[in-house]
């Protein structure tokens, strides 16, 4: 996640849950409770605990409601998520349900739990604030366009500048690559930020880019937790005898191997057509070469994740059609899941683009 990326989704928190009310619900459910621990035989402060903890749960749903699918994961990486979903929620109810007959308990740990969220939201709203103060705040995405970011591992450079430097030209080239065939033009592509640690490189990029970066995501992370299905299957041969197991071994790897290729050919003809005239005959080879060396890096934990912004005032056609685009940006998913990322990859890394560059 990038520093925009935060921006973005802490201001989305923090205006969800003032817009929803969820803190003034949880307040009104503490309270509740506050008073049946005091006549725990009170009804009327039983259904007030119950209609509480039901305008809570309705809520959160709502919350997750509108949450893209990606939204999960932003979350999970500044622990946002067991504030924000229905967690809270099931964690309450549990916590309630745990000591029927003795709400002052209940109270005391849902006392607990409303404090961890309430200190979490100040803390976020400090740190929102505190970067205002020293003049960064979340830039908007302009209209038909969206920010498509690649986080690097490290791994994939080793700390080398003059193989980080290969990396910046593979991003460079591929982004050119597919821009072009998508628009059908050679653009300019302009960096939007750069963040460290683990190398972040967002690029403001065509809104269609977005989409077909987000499918080829989306296809790399379908294709490698295939590739991790049939190593599993490779694993479980180990019960068999040394001579069965090395044979079935070797038809599993070959099969990793017709999958890879299967997958990619089947991709180009999906981005370039069966059967490409002109210029997208042209750029088939680097194309293909291209797209395995996005293979080899999502294989190894880079990520490729894109952004856009809706239209609130949508006042035509034009965007509507916008805000239709948007939604399919922001609906694909992130990331590469940790469980299906390679150990032992199966593509050798290759940092050298090559000279046919496609311009």
């Amino acid at each position: 996640m990038n520093l925009n990326q935060f921006l973005r989704l802490a201001n989305e928190l923090i205006a969800d849950d003032e817009r929803l009310r969820i803190s003034e619900i949880i307040a009104e459910l503490n309270t509740a409770l506050s008073n049946l621990s005091g006549n725990p035989a009170e009804p009327s402060y039983q259904q007030t605990v119950v209609s509480s903890l039901e305008k809570m749960g309705a809520a959160f749903k709502k919350l997750e409601a509108e949450f893209y699918p990606g939204t999960a994961y932003l979350l999970d990486e500044i622990s946002a998520k067991k504030w924000f979903t229905d967690v809270f929620y099931y964690d309450v109810a549990f916590a309630l349900n745990e000591s029927p007959f003795a709400p002052s308990v209940s109270r005391d740990v849902v006392v607990k739990m409303v404090e961890g969220r309430t200190a979490y939201i100040s803390q976020l709203k400090r740190v929102v604030t505190g970067l205002s103060h020293i003049g960064i705040v979340e830039s908007e995405i302009p209209k038909g366009q969206a920010i498509a970011t690649f986080n690097l591992p490290r791994s994939l450079f080793s700390n080398d500048m003059k193989l980080f430097e290969k990396e910046i030209k593979f991003i460079n080239s591929f982004a050119d690559l597919i821009n072009e065939i998508v628009t059908d033009q050679v653009q300019e592509i302009e960096l939007h930020s750069l963040s460290t640690t683990d190398p972040s490189i967002s690029l403001v990029v065509n809104i269609d880019t977005a989409i077909q970066f987000g499918q080829l995501m989306t296809w790399s992370v379908g294709l490698w937790g295939a590739v991790a299905h049939i190593r599993k299957v490779k694993a479980e041969t180990d019960n068999l005898n040394a001579d069965t197991a090395a044979k079935i071994a070797i038809i599993l790897e070959e099969d990793v191997s017709k999958e890879i290729e299967k997958s990619l050919n089947e991709r180009i003809v999906k981005l370039l057509g069966a059967r490409p005239q002109g210029r997208k005959a042209e750029l088939r080879t680097f194309a293909q070469k291209l797209l395995r060396r996005f293979l080899e890096r999502t294989e190894r934990g880079m990520q490729l994740s894109v952004e856009a912004q809706s239209i609130e005032k949508v006042e035509n056609p034009e965007d509507e059609a916008v805000n239709a685009k948007v939604n399919q940006v922001n609906n694909f998913v992130p990331a590469m899941p940790d469980k299906i990322i390679m150990q032992n990859p199966v593509l050798q890394i290759t940092h050298d683009v090559g000279n046919d560059e496609q311009k």
